[in-house]
């Protein structure tokens, strides 16, 4: 990834000096635009163990660890899941996240994430299950609710500063879909309402990533959720949520600039710890 002196790299540094949100603000980002084809089936079974999906067992970490694979496979964006049942899943919880940001003290565990990924030479294909027993959505920004979000760094250099090959989506649990740091790639995704919780189908183009498709080709990779139980947020807290869980590789040295005055390096500012994506296992 090039660093440079102006642009997304920069913007996004800078929102992380000011910023109140786990993630950031991408509101002053030229670019920073929904341009998503999204919706919500409401048709589904009210039940995540409906999608046909099997359970993976969250407390035991992946072996190797940050590590994940998109499967040769093209995949219908219809919040079904039924092309899942066979996908490769990775899952994280409280116990077993890279990384855990809690902003109140009255915040009980409550989130659980089974995601997998699949890859046609046209599209990247990406699915969430989520366990929640208290599905939020009510803000303006979608980043303040009960949401997902994907870290893609395209050259996989992992080089810190967010340039032109990275990418921040975030996917919220009713549907509503963002690219951060510019107007493309376009987000589709479909967003599936469970009594236990909720589920997200997504996919984004390659052509629009301006990336190409290869087998065997890695991409650096992470994936975060934000948790929003409406509870009372500590006055130092830095974020309108409850709490962010994030899955990267913990492993691997950060930029220490890249976020400037954050506390401790996040991936939504610094690709340097994402984790990897391996297309066709």
């Amino acid at each position: 990834m090039k660093r440079t002196a102006g642009g997304p790299a920069v913007l996004l540094g800078t929102l992380a000096a000011t910023g109140m949100c786990c993630t950031f603000d991408p509101s002053g980002i030229p670019g920073a635009t929904e341009n998503s084809i999204h919706g919500i089936d409401a048709s589904n079974p009210d039940n995540a163990a409906d999608a046909g999906v099997a359970p993976v067992d969250a407390s035991t970490p992946e072996e190797p660890p940050g590590t994940t694979w998109a499967e040769l496979a093209g995949v219908e964006v219809d919040g079904s899941f039924g092309e899942w049942a066979s996908a490769a899943w990775t899952v994280f919880d409280h116990r077993t996240a890279a990384h855990a940001d809690l902003y109140s003290r009255s915040y009980s565990p409550s989130v659980r994430v089974q995601f997998a990924a699949r890859s046609s030479s046209s599209e990247l294909f990406l699915a969430f299950i989520v366990s929640d027993n208290d599905v939020v959505v009510d803000s303006d920004r979608i980043w303040d609710d009960d949401s997902i979000e994907v870290y893609l760094d395209l050259a996989g250099d992992a080089s810190g500063l967010y340039g032109d090959d990275d990418h921040l989506l975030i996917l919220r649990a009713d549907g509503r879909c963002l690219s951060a740091l510019r107007q493309f790639p376009t987000v589709k995704c479909v967003a599936v309402p469970w009594s236990s919780g909720y589920g997200i189908e997504a996919s984004v183009s390659w052509e629009e990533l301006r990336a190409g498709y290869s087998p065997g080709k890695t991409i650096g990779f992470g994936v975060g959720v934000n948790d929003d139980d409406r509870l009372p947020t500590d006055r130092d807290a830095q974020s309108p949520v409850d709490a962010y869980y994030g899955w990267f590789d913990s492993s691997r040295q950060p930029c220490k600039e890249c976020c400037r005055d954050w506390e401790h390096p996040e991936p939504w500012c610094d690709t340097s710890r994402l984790g990897t994506l391996i297309l066709s296992r």
